[in-house]
């Protein structure tokens, strides 16, 4: 009995945080810009820093994250990293939130990569999760579409 909840907690630890780290993520270092990229962020850039950040937020959050972060089926689209894909898809992951999230960012043309900071935690679940800290004026705000939170942290 033991044994097996030891293997089922390796398996676990295996699928949630190691095969991730390693064969997800990296893909998701590169900005990518698109035309579809593009175009968006026309309709999402604001008159400030603020205003295109919250417009973008408010974007991402029409997608379903942690609604369905528990699905099996949505497992095998942890791996998608074409951007045009990811804003066609319904559900996204931490990780892609992550990636699109960057990218409309950076295409605003508005801020400088060493604005944003990737955070990675491990969350409750035994998971790795992350989310963006965004600098606007000597202010950081959390974006964090995949858990519905935008805030001001300092």
């Amino acid at each position: 009995m033991i044994l097996g909840i030891i293997i089922l907690f390796i398996i676990w630890i295996s699928l949630s945080i190691i095969i991730p780290y390693f064969s997800i993520f990296p893909k998701f270092e590169n900005n990518r810009s698109t035309k579809k990229t593009k175009n968006l962020i026309k309709e999402l850039k604001g008159k400030t820093k603020l205003k295109t950040l919250e417009n973008i937020y408010n974007y991402m959050i029409l997608y379903e994250g942690y609604k369905q972060k528990l699905k099996l089926s949505n497992y095998p689209a942890l791996y998608e990293s074409n951007i045009n894909k990811l804003l066609e898809k319904k559900f996204l992951s931490c990780h892609q939130y992550r990636y699109v999230l960057k990218n409309l960012i950076l295409e605003s043309n508005q801020f400088k990569k060493s604005e944003i900071d990737m955070k990675i935690i491990i969350t409750k679940y035994i998971t790795i999760h992350q989310y963006l800290i965004i600098t606007i004026n000597n202010s950081k705000f959390r974006v964090d579409p995949f858990y519905r939170k935008f805030k001001k942290i300092n």
